[in-house]
């Protein structure tokens, strides 16, 4: 008898019939029922995920924020310093510099264009003080009385007054910048930051312990958190929630340039 071989392994094989194919065909993946999700348990699915994002998205993105607002604030220290540093080289020693007692818009505008605006690559002029007359508001941002506005290159504003008249302590500039803008919250501690240049030449927060004008010199965090630190011309400075936040720049300073779980954000 004449024995049938297929190709696989020389090996003799039945031989393929009809109902072999019916057996082999795969119309049954197209024929076999499924089992899938009801409408109703779609729709709960797309709940439980809406309420799960609803609740961690805004906390997500306000530690974003707080990242964000920082690491600018710490860039913009870096490059005030850097301008800085480049000034006294031509100038002198920030002691010696020529600090207008009286203050005026004019003499602001004469001060920072010898001793800062030559130090900062391409800076934007925005604004006069808060009291100038017909003041263009490109900003809207003007922090002193007789302040200048500037845009610097990472598009910070920031606002400069040299510390003449009223102005106690070792203070040669006083400054406030805000990280974003006229964006929200502008707020002293989250998007604005104040420094001051001192007559020794450091760049700093207001509390500084340099400053002659600052009583308690040996303040702790807590004071800061609990507004004890006394400041002779104003009183006491502090960061909190609701109140006092000018010392707030001073708490991220002191914390290594972050935003720690109990920062009154």
């Amino acid at each position: 008898m004449k024995k049938n071989f297929n190709s696989i392994n020389g090996k003799p094989q039945s031989p393929l019939n009809v109902k072999h194919l019916f057996a082999y065909s795969p119309i049954h993946l197209f024929t076999r029922k499924c089992k899938a999700f009801t409408l109703a348990e779609v729709l709960i699915t797309l709940a439980v995920i809406g309420i799960v994002a609803a609740m961690t998205i805004p906390t997500l993105i306000n530690k974003f924020d707080k990242h964000l607002f920082v690491v600018r604030a710490k860039q913009t220290y870096a490059i005030l310093s850097q301008a800085f540093e480049l000034s006294k080289i031509d100038n002198g020693e920030v002691a010696t510099w020529d600090i207008p007692q009286n203050t005026s818009s004019d003499n602001t505008g004469i001060f920072l264009e010898k001793y800062f605006l030559p130090y900062i690559k391409n800076p934007i002029f925005c604004e006069d003080g808060k009291y100038v007359e017909n003041k263009d508001k490109k900003c809207d941002f003007a922090p002193f009385t007789y302040s200048k506005t500037y845009i610097l290159p990472n598009g910070v504003v920031i606002g400069l007054l040299p510390c003449g008249g009223d102005i106690k302590g070792k203070c040669s500039i006083n400054m406030i910048f805000d990280v974003n803008g006229k964006k929200d919250p502008n707020r002293l501690g989250n998007d604005r930051f104040q420094f001051m240049l001192y007559e020794n030449g450091k760049l700093s927060h207001i509390l500084e312990p340099y400053n002659v004008d600052l009583k308690n010199k040996n303040y702790t965090r807590d004071d800061i958190l609990n507004t004890k630190v006394d400041y002779e011309t104003y009183g006491p400075f502090g960061c909190t929630e609701d109140g006092n936040r000018s010392g707030c720049t001073t708490l991220i300073m002191m914390d290594g340039w972050t935003v720690k779980d109990d920062y009154p954000w």
